[in-house]
């Protein structure tokens, strides 16, 4: 990416054979389907400026695990996908810790996600956010304040066999919410 461009343009490496890619600390925003159904695997370490992360960014690539950066404030909240589908994501899943919109579908069909950790500051999980994501076992929800979720937010992830932890105190909270 030119170390001149403060974006990464629209389907730059979209259904692309590209395995890996390394930004430079002047990107801010990731735009729509630039790395979607890419071959892009591995650990993918975002930018440490990155602000936005548009719709279908990642969707169904090949990547192993995700490191936000704190500068992070906002996913695409209308067209949502933005990891999509990417089965090979695995293990616990921090969220980033300055988004407030996990937005539709936004990790769907990661069937290989075993666990999330839900940062303070998500108020809202959009419709079908996690679903599909059957491996998960646990939640961290670090809120005090449950986020409103979508009914169908965790469409797919099993109830009987998943563990939400809370804040201590707001158990009586999550449970009216």
């Amino acid at each position: 990416i030119p170390p001149k461009l403060t974006y990464v343009p629209w389907y730059l490496m979209s259904n692309s054979g590209c395995t890996a890619v390394e930004f430079h600390d002047g990107i801010i925003e990731i735009n729509d389907c630039a790395f979607e159904n890419s071959s892009l695997s591995g650990e993918l370490v975002l930018p440490p400026n990155l602000k936005y992360i548009a719709g279908s960014a990642f969707a169904r690539s090949k990547i192993s695990s995700i490191i936000f950066p704190e500068s992070l404030t906002m996913f695409d909240v209308d067209n949502g996908r933005i990891f999509e589908g990417c089965i090979y994501l695995t293990g616990v899943l921090e969220l980033p810790k300055n988004v407030a919109v996990i937005p539709y579908a936004c990790f769907s069909g990661c069937s290989s996600i075993t666990g999330l950790v839900i940062p303070e500051n998500v108020e809202i999980i959009k419709q079908r956010a996690f679903a599909g994501c059957s491996s998960i076992v646990s939640i961290v929800c670090k809120a005090t304040e449950p986020p409103v979720l979508a009914e169908d937010a965790f469409d797919g992830v099993s109830k009987d066999n998943c563990t939400l932890e809370v804040p201590k105190g707001c158990v009586e909270a999550y449970r009216r919410a």
